[in-house]
């Protein structure tokens, strides 16, 4: 249906500025559909969602490579692109074939959820509660909200850069022609004014935050230890250990700044950019300080009284604190909320639902810091509001609330002062004490957690010589607890390089444990590097120290008899054991180790003397030296048939 007819269409000056008043009539044609432009495949909202998706992407992988010590196969790499491969996709599966048309009908609109979307959203004229113009993404933009849903075009979502006028006039022509139409306008135009007004207001301490929480981010990648947990103690991180034993109550303040690792914080900076500047466009600048700061120490002392996390840190308090403040605005005020600030149920259900089950589901995340600052954040809006039963977002603070925020603001700035002086002090009492409270808990922790903890202390340097033992018990529990590989690799590891820098050459019992614990490896995971590994180790440790008699056995020496190798016993064996025997050639003039040999023993009475053929052949200038007795949970047919030859390169 096509008509010619005199309306008010709309208008707005050239710039940035949103239109506020209607210019002279003009006389247009009105079509019961607009179409909007052809979808686009790469629009800004899509670019930042591909970047933002393949850097976290890229940020874990980064972040796997560094536990594992770049052991991460190739393709791993390219997890990162095949990402955007299926963002891609997906986009393209999801994008129209053609473009999308907004229908105006007699008593409902058919609103498109955008240019790329498929959805369409039904709005009666009667449940319009406004409609703004704005600016959006640096464009004019009509936000049309309905009881539940607000719907956002921009000027870039039509043909013509001018069209969203069009539909501007279109909705105020059918609303005008719906009963009490006078009354009707008036309350659109008096929420759309409001909406403006709340949108004018600029997020200036949200910003600031941002930028303190990004430089403190830089500081911890550019100037902190490489060791996680050092950082966290020298950088201020919360700790029941820190803070209630050893009183350094200032890391309640200093934690809340501080981020776990580049995924962390790129989360909770653009969490806080959007929410940070909602919260003081609705509340006002000197009420957001408050609830931001207040809520974040709220939420730490929780995480202090409640998580048992060895260290706590992140802004996401704060952002707890803020939504749980925007919560307690829309049940205090809730249609009075002008759009796009108020919020419909469904995505409380969602936000409120999803962000539980992950503070609940996920180790890593602290659930009671983020449970304390949303209620500290209901409760001190809740506060802040009472008595105020027309929502103004231009209210002025009173004076509590402005001292109340300027305080906070001096403890965060006093306690970031102390952090700095501790950051830059000898510590070496307090990594002692952490090093304690770890190998305390160290059933608690998991046991790569832990064998990545000790492998990246046990290479700081310099550190106190009383943490030494305590990393090796560490990498032994870690050893012990895992049936994985790598952990019990990695933990190994950490034992004999520790042991190597106890002493001269190196420690003699953290050697044989390191020595023992590569041996198991070996056994357990039929891994040829690990025996190749304790092979070598285990003929460093004969040079320097003799033979490592790690189980009771009554062997003393191997002798060779015709074509095998024998033990002679002194004595019964108590239980299953796996000797370790070195071949050492006599043909030059020094004496040159060119395998080791290994076999496993059961009790029996000529288990020992029996003369076992090797597994190869032996030169005649070779001796045979009993290098190494360990225990053997059990043996295999192969263990007992001969003795099996390990190479030295």
């Amino acid at each position: 249906m096509n008509r010619d007819r005199p309306i008010l269409l709309p208008g707005s000056p050239s710039g940035d500025e949103p239109p506020t008043e209607p210019p002279p009539e003009q006389t247009i044609d009105l079509d019961d559909s607009l179409p909007l432009a052809k979808p686009k495949m790469w629009t800004r909202g899509f670019l930042i969602l591909c970047a933002a998706a393949t850097f976290i992407q890229y940020l874990l992988v980064q972040e796997a490579s560094q536990i594992l010590e770049g052991a991460l196969p190739w393709a791993v790499w390219l997890v990162p692109v095949a990402v955007l491969i299926v963002l891609l996709i997906g986009r393209r599966l999801l994008m129209p074939s053609s473009p999308r048309v907004i229908y105006f009908g007699d008593d409902a609109a058919e609103l498109p959820k955008g240019r790329n979307s498929r959805r369409t959203w039904t709005l009666p004229y009667d449940k319009i509660r406004t409609i703004v113009p704005l600016v959006s993404r640096g464009q004019p933009a009509l936000v049309i909200a309905g009881p539940q849903r607000t719907q956002v075009y921009i000027a870039s979502d039509f043909p013509h850069a001018e069209l969203w006028r069009v539909l501007w006039a279109q909705l105020v022509d059918r609303i005008d022609r719906r009963p009490e139409s006078a009354r009707r306008l008036r309350e659109i135009r008096d929420l759309a004014q409001l909406s403006q007004e709340t949108t004018s207001i600029k997020g200036r301490f949200t910003k600031r935050l941002f930028w303190v929480i990004a430089a403190v981010f830089a500081a911890q990648v550019f100037l902190g230890p490489a060791v996680d947990i050092l950082e966290f103690l020298y950088f201020g991180a919360n700790s029941q250990i820190m803070v209630l034993q050893e009183h350094q109550w200032w890391r309640v303040v200093t934690a809340n700044l501080l981020h776990g690792n580049g995924v962390h914080f790129a989360v909770n900076a653009f969490a806080l950019y959007f929410l940070g500047t909602y919260c003081e466009r609705l509340f006002g600048e000197a009420r957001t300080v408050l609830l931001t700061l207040g809520t974040a120490l709220a939420g730490a002392m929780a995480s202090l009284l409640g998580a048992a996390a060895l260290f706590a840190v992140g802004i996401s308090t704060a952002l707890f604190g803020l939504l749980g403040a925007y919560f307690a605005l829309h049940i205090r005020y809730g249609s009075q909320l002008p759009p796009p600030y108020r919020q419909s149920r469904r995505w409380w259900i969602v936000i409120l639902g999803l962000n539980a089950v992950l503070s609940v589901a996920v180790p890593v995340i602290d659930a009671w810091g983020h449970f304390g600052g949303f209620v500290a954040g209901v409760a001190i809006a809740w506060a802040m509001t009472a008595g105020q039963k027309t929502f103004n977002p231009r209210r002025p603070s009173g004076k509590f609330t402005n001292v109340v925020a300027a305080s906070l603001v001096a403890l965060f700035a006093a306690c970031s002062f102390i952090a700095i002086g501790y950051a830059t002090g000898d510590r070496s009492d307090d990594e002692v004490i952490l090093a304690g409270a770890l190998l305390e808990r160290a059933d608690q922790e998991e046991p790569a957690l832990l064998a990545q903890i000790g492998h990246e202390w046990a290479q700081h340097t310099p550190r106190p010589a009383e943490i030494d033992p305590i990393l090796v018990s560490l990498a032994e529990s870690a050893h012990e607890r895992s049936d994985d590989i790598f952990t019990q690799w990695r933990a190994a590891a950490t034992i004999i390089r520790l042991a190597e820098e106890m002493d001269e050459p190196f420690d003699r019992d953290v050697m044989q444990r390191g020595i023992v614990r590569f041996e198991q490896i070996g056994w357990q995971h039929d891994d040829r590097d690990a025996r190749s590994a304790t092979a070598r180790m285990i003929v460093e440790f004969f040079n320097h120290v003799g033979p490592l008699r790690a189980a009771e056995a009554p062997f003393e020496e191997a002798t060779r008899m015709d074509d095998g190798v024998a033990l002679k016993p002194a004595g019964p064996l108590e239980g299953p054991r796996r000797v370790y025997v070195i071949t050492v050639d006599h043909s030059g003039d020094e004496r040159v180790p060119r395998h080791v040999l290994h076999r496993c023993v059961e009790p029996a009475d000529d288990a020992g003397a029996k003369p076992w053929p090797l597994e190869g052949s032996a030169a005649a200038s070779w001796t045979f030296e009993l290098a190494m007795i360990v225990e053997a949970p059990r043996c295999t047919e192969a263990e007992l048939n001969h003795w099996r030859m390990i190479a030295l390169d």
